[in-house]
C-alpha cells in the first residue's frame, strides 16, 4: 500500500503580500509560518510511530516549502529531498514578484484563465503542462516505492493538481470544483499495491487541526 501525503508550506511572506512566490521572489516564511511549520512537525511526529515513519520526504525547491520541510524532516529525523518537479507552476519572468490581481486581471482579458492550454501570464506554463508534470512525479515515486509512506511538501497546486489526476480528468480540462487548502494542511491519498489499474482512495483532504482555530 501506498500512503502518500501532500502538505502545502506554511505561511509565507509572498501569501502575506499577495504577490507571486516564483524562484526570485519568495523570501521564505513569516515568523507565525514558522510556527505552523512547528506545530506541523509536533502533529506528525505524534502521529506517525517508528513503524510508519515515511521512507521519504520530498519538498518543492521554493524556499517556503525548504523551510517548512526543516521542521519536518528535523522532527521525524529523516532528511529532505528538494525535486525540481514538486515546483508550483512556472508563473514566468514578467509573473514573478506581481500581486495576484494585477496577474490575473490580465490572464481574465486575454481569456487565458478558461484554457488549460495557455499559460496564466506570458512564459508561463500552462496548467496542462503542470497536470503532466506532477502525474509524472507522483508515478515515479509511487513506482520506486510500492509499499511507502511519501511527505510531499509542496504548494496548494500540488493539491489541487492530485485531485484532478486521481479523479482521471485530462490535463487539458479545467477542473469543476477548487479546493480549499490551508497553509500545512494534510492531505492523504492511498492506493493498495495489489490493484492491477491504479485506484486512489481520497482518505484526508485539508486537515489542519494542529493549528489553533480562527476567530470568528
Amino acid at each position: 500500500m501506498v500512503r502518500l501525503v501532500l502538505i502545502r508550506h506554511a505561511q509565507a511572506h509572498c501569501n502575506i503580500a499577495g504577490i507571486v512566490g516564483g524562484p526570485q521572489s519568495c523570501t521564505g516564511l513569516t515568523d507565525h509560518g514558522r510556527q505552523q511549520a512547528a506545530l506541523l512537525a509536533q502533529r506528525l511526529q505524534h502521529d506517525l510511530s517508528n513503524e510508519d515513519l515515511p521512507a521519504a520526504i520530498f519538498s518543492s525547491p521554493r524556499r517556503r516549502a525548504i523551510e517548512t520541510a526543516a521542521a519536518v524532516a528535523d522532527a521525524l529525523g529523516l532528511p529532505n529531498t528538494e525535486l525540481h518537479d514538486l515546483r508550483d507552476p512556472d508563473y514566468g519572468p514578467a509573473a514573478d514578484g506581481q500581486p495576484w490581481t494585477t496577474v490575473t486581471a490580465r490572464a481574465r482579458q486575454s481569456s487565458s484563465t478558461s484554457d488549460m492550454t495557455v499559460p496564466l501570464a506570458p512564459g508561463g506554463e500552462p496548467w496542462s503542462h503542470y497536470i503532466t508534470r506532477t502525474a509524472d512525479l507522483i508515478k515515479r515515486l509511487t513506482k520506486q516505492q510500492p509499499r511507502a509512506h511519501i511527505i510531499l511538501i509542496g504548494h496548494a497546486e500540488t493539491v489541487q493538481a492530485a485531485h484532478q489526476i486521481f479523479a482521471g480528468l485530462p490535463p487539458m480540462q479545467k477542473p469543476p470544483v477548487r479546493y480549499e487548502v490551508e497553509n500545512t494542511s494534510i492531505t492523504l491519498w492511498r492506493q493498495r499495491a495489489a490493484t492491477p489499474i491504479p485506484c486512489w482512495t481520497l482518505v484526508t483532504h485539508n486537515d489542519h487541526h494542529h493549528l489553533p482555530r480562527r476567530r470568528p
